[in-house]
């Protein structure tokens, strides 16, 4: 009875030992994995946006939006853009946990969203009406003009200045920017 118990113990002991040698080479691979940089990891490619201009445009807001500087890499350097895309081919681009059944009423600014536009939709039509009021405003699409030029376009975005059918800009560029900073983080 002592010997088994004794056998029973070793084997267990052996068991446990073999487990916790595996698991710290695991956790010592994966904090290796997560010290590369950001350039040895290869990201998903674009899913959603099958229109050049209609990426670059996201791309260039979303830098306008978290820019590089001294401090640290832009929205285009952490791979924003490509975060925005693979959102809306996922169920994030159809409201897939969101109820957006009728009726869709003008509603009070507390009452949220009241459209029956999904994501994909709303940034589709956000991102045509930012390049439409670009070329209204400065003869160029939003990807063509200076800086400055695009966060003029932006600010009227976001102040609701922008015509968009369904929604107003103001609404589409704080799903943006939501979205960028949800990309960033």
């Amino acid at each position: 009875m002592k010997a088994s118990g004794l056998v029973a113990s070793a084997a267990a002991l052996g068991g446990v030992m073999a487990t916790a040698v595996t698991s710290s080479e695991a956790h010592a691979a994966g904090a290796h994995a997560a010290s590369t940089s950001t350039e040895d990891r290869a990201f998903r490619g674009r899913m959603f946006f099958a229109n050049d201009l209609q990426f670059d445009t996201i791309s260039q807001a979303a830098e306008r939006i978290f820019p590089k500087d001294e401090n640290g890499p832009g929205a285009i350097d952490l791979a924003v853009p490509y975060f925005i895309d693979n959102q809306l081919a996922s169920g994030y681009g159809f409201n897939s946990r969101e109820y957006t059944m009728g009726p869709h009423f003008e509603g009070a600014a507390t009452q949220g969203y009241q459209t029956a536009l999904n994501n994909r939709d709303l940034f589709l039509q956000g991102i045509d009406a930012i390049n439409l009021q670009s070329k209204a405003t400065f003869g160029k699409n939003f990807t063509e003009i200076t800086d400055a030029q695009k966060d003029e376009i932006l600010k009227m975005c976001e102040a609701g200045k922008i015509p968009m059918p369904g929604v107003s800009s103001a609404y589409f560029f704080s799903r943006l920017k939501l979205t960028v900073l949800a990309g960033v983080y």
